[in-house]
């Protein structure tokens, strides 16, 4: 997966509800990353009995969205083994482990962000991964510390001969407020070529165009760049392009009918996720906006659909 750093520049992270198979859908026609990652997958759940089915729409991918990243999130090391063996059917180009996500109902059950500090628990997942051999490239995923730069934390990851490390330039504090730290990223880089010269480090957070992902990756000296929220404002990210308001609704109407059909077959998924990307899809003008502000009022995707205009 990371062996040609010309190809595998900008990264999309993985975000709830936003990384789904159905947006994925949608990059592959407006500009895409070059490489994918999954929503969140929990462990737990996908290796229990009752909740697997739950989980298994997180895992849906199309050949055309290659490479893609499966990212697992938890703290049971075993549990970790168990998904990584049953994924590997799945063909992915590689796994993640959650190690930044500040959900207080991810951390209160001690993992995303919670982990970060918990050398043992993480040293043994990861660890239990590089035992299994699997030959794919295993990473992590993490915020640059708790309060601040924690340097021993990510010293600490750096030893443990990962393929990648994703660093977003925030603490956990933060949480997504402020301005995320690339001369904190920066200064992981400079570890990282100290401590594990193989490691590739990706920096992330506050990344609005490919543009400036290009400029930070040469300023901050980066291996990748990854880009997150901005995707949700700006379906058009990775393309650069900006599009009219016939393709702003046409676009809108093909991921609505992307995730439809998603949810016919995947039922636990639920629908109404897709209203996070409104905002991105219908601003720039009175028509697009009221439009906007009638979905929001929309009840079933059926409804939502037969209210979009046809251009």
């Amino acid at each position: 997966m990371h062996s040609n750093t010309k190809e595998q520049n900008i990264y999309l992270a993985p975000m709830e509800d936003v990384s789904d198979f159905p947006f994925r859908q949608v990059l592959l026609k407006l500009g895409k990353p070059d490489v994918f990652f999954t929503e969140f997958v929990n462990v737990n759940g996908f290796t229990s009995k009752k909740g697997g089915s739950h989980v298994l729409h997180r895992l849906e991918k199309a050949q055309e969205q290659e490479p893609i990243v499966v990212q697992f999130w938890g703290n049971n090391p075993e549990k970790f083994v168990e998904s990584a063996k049953k994924v590997k059917e799945f063909n992915f180009q590689g796994i993640d482990i959650n190690l930044g996500c500040p959900v207080k109902k991810v951390m209160k059950v001690g993992c995303g962000s919670a982990l970060i500090g918990n050398y043992d628990v993480v040293g043994e997942i990861v660890k239990s991964l590089q035992d299994l051999s699997l030959d794919l490239p295993l990473s992590v995923k993490t915020r640059i510390g708790v309060e601040r730069f924690d340097e021993q934390w990510i010293a600490f990851l750096l030893r443990l001969n990962l393929d990648s490390v994703f660093v977003h330039g925030r603490t956990v504090k933060q949480i997504f407020s402020g301005n995320a730290d690339w001369d904190a990223i920066a200064e992981v880089v400079k570890l990282r070529d100290v401590l594990s010269p193989g490691t590739k480090i990706i920096g992330n957070g506050d990344i609005k165009s490919v543009k400036q992902a290009m400029e930070f990756k040469e300023k901050y000296c980066v291996d990748g760049v990854m880009i997150g929220r901005e995707v949700m404002k700006n379906p058009w990210v990775f393309s650069g392009r900006i599009p009219e308001k016939k393709e702003r609704i046409e676009t809108l109407l093909f991921h609505m009918k992307e995730m439809k059909k998603f949810v016919e077959r995947f039922p636990d998924k639920g629908w109404s996720s897709i209203k996070k990307f409104y905002h991105g899809y219908l601003r720039e003008d009175e028509e697009l906006t009221s439009l906007r502000n009638e979905l929001f009022e929309k009840t079933s995707l059926e409804e939502s659909i037969a209210s979009i205009p046809r251009t």
